[in-house]
């Protein structure tokens, strides 16, 4: 049987404090419904207490990215640059295309997903605020006219590319 395709989570580091865990709880989430490997790439100039809160919140692969002139906010094309090199190097995935990639929800974020899901060749799903795994692919919930409405999409696509909020 062929390796599963595994979910990765991107996050840039953060000083918050506790660290957007949410794309990894998402993640881990998906992965143990799915018995699936759930891998972390967090970037920054200091990500350790990122990618120990990664690691405790389930992720079974936490790599990091560490290079001092990655302090303080990062732009979109460094964190394109950055995920997408580290999505490509042959020691983090294997060679394998993850079937979702999730990333915390925030303004350049979510530029970053938009457009490494293009560079993947695969779909960018926006905001979203739940993610649930289905045969063929999986179920997206967004928010809509301001958090009144949700709406459900379905995404067969690989790889999917989402940034992920609280609901």
């Amino acid at each position: 049987m062929a390796d599963p395709r595994p979910i990765v989570a991107l996050l840039p580091a953060s000083d918050e404090s506790p660290p957007r865990g949410e794309p990894v709880r998402l993640a881990c989430r998906l992965a143990a419904a799915a018995g699936r490997e759930v891998t972390v790439i967090v970037a920054g100039a200091s990500p350790d207490a990122d990618a120990v809160a990664a690691a405790a919140l389930g992720a079974q692969r936490v790599w990091t990215v560490v290079h001092p002139s990655f302090a303080g906010r990062f732009d979109a094309e460094q964190l394109l640059v950055i995920f997408r090199d580290a999505l490509s190097c042959p020691d983090i995935l294997a060679g394998r295309v993850p079937d979702l990639v999730l990333m915390p929800a925030g303004e350049i974020e979510e530029e970053v997903a938009a457009r490494l899901a293009a560079g993947l060749g695969g779909v960018a799903l926006g905001r979203c605020i739940d993610v649930v795994a289905t045969e063929s692919g999986f179920l997206v919930w967004r928010a809509a006219y301001g958090g009144r409405v949700r709406v459900l999409l379905e995404s067969t696509e690989s790889p999917s590319v989402a940034a992920v909020r609280s609901a």
